[in-house]
């Protein structure tokens, strides 16, 4: 179980990367060709799949979305939001996601086996 305190911490940083990457612009002060964005994506993948635990999908979502938005060519972003698209029963994106990952890391295991798993389910 989590703390309230983390699940307030997650929802500032959800705050954080939804305003900052939602707006796509520079916050005032910012040196040129910096974006001052603070997170890794490892940060932001995180962050996602805590909010789904703590059941806030919409959120959760969001934040992979913008993750996926802000590092595009990372797979585990990809695999991340599929994962999250599958919990919220959107397979067809989840399928689009994972495959865009397996472009990003051919024969990725992981990914193959989540392809697997929704073609079964789509049975």
């Amino acid at each position: 179980a989590f703390s309230k305190r983390h699940k307030e911490g997650l929802l500032e940083k959800h705050a954080y990367i939804k305003s900052f990457l939602g707006t796509g612009q520079k916050k005032e002060g910012q040196k040129k060709g910096r974006t001052g964005f603070r997170y890794t994506v490892r940060d932001m993948m995180v962050a996602g799949l805590y909010l789904l635990d703590y059941k806030e999908k919409n959120k959760a979502l969001e934040t992979l979305q913008l993750t996926v938005k802000q590092f595009p060519n990372e797979w585990r972003a990809h695999a991340n939001l599929a994962y999250v698209y599958s919990e919220t029963g959107n397979n067809k994106s989840a399928r689009e996601h994972y495959k865009k990952a397996l472009g990003l890391s051919p024969g990725n295991q992981f990914v193959l086996e989540r392809l697997k798993e929704l073609d079964e389910e789509k049975k």
